[in-house]
């Protein structure tokens, strides 16, 4: 099971729609976490376990917090656009022929910090803008390296991200899933490789 900070997570969620170009909201990547956690795919580290709709020890995953971060992390995302029409933000690639007019993004709102539970993973990765440039770079380089038809691996990875204080581990828990396979590597776990 990966374990991230919600922020991270809706990073990583976000970055998985944008790559697939995929048109999404809010709702969009709750509903996609809320999935992932509930079939134990996904820890949120920074959460603590509560029984939710008759599911016993998983985390609560707040929209309204979900919302803020996927705000806070819009202005990073090239390509896209913010289409308020339907009276729900919608998240869509740009157009050169938008019969829309995007609506500018609103400062996002402070959302508070639920304590933390005890966990092994020891990320560094803890504030939404971090989460949100770390899980750009890692996913930018990946992608760069696989349409030159390479498949890079996790100490690649971490080396083009120097200056950040970043694990393989983490790097293959920033990972989309649905995006991406790590080829596990049994003796050195560095020497793992990423491809789609």
């Amino acid at each position: 099971m990966k374990q991230l900070p919600l922020a991270a997570a809706v990073a990583v969620t976000v970055q998985a729609f944008t790559t697939a170009q995929k048109e999404f909201s809010a709702h969009d990547v709750t509903r996609e976490l809320r999935t992932l956690v509930n079939s134990g795919e996904l820890g949120i580290i920074d959460l603590s376990r509560v029984d939710v709709d008759g599911i016993p020890n998983t985390y609560r995953i707040d929209h309204n917090t979900v919302r803020g971060y996927v705000r806070a992390s819009f202005g990073s995302v090239p390509n896209y656009e913010r289409d308020n029409s339907r009276g729900y933000a919608l998240y869509r690639p740009k157009t050169a022929d938008s019969s829309y007019s995007a609506t500018p993004v609103a400062t996002p709102v402070a959302t508070p910090v639920a304590t933390p539970v005890p966990t092994t993973y020891t990320a560094q990765v803890s504030a939404p803008p971090f989460c949100t440039e770390i899980a750009s770079k890692v996913i930018s380089y990946v992608n760069n390296k696989l349409a030159d038809g390479i498949c890079p691996t996790l100490k690649q990875i971490q080396s083009r991200l120097k200056g950040y204080s970043i694990t393989c581990k983490e790097i293959a828990d920033i990972l989309p899933t649905a995006l991406y396979k790590v080829a596990v590597n049994s003796d050195v776990f560095s020497r793992s490789t990423v491809s789609r």
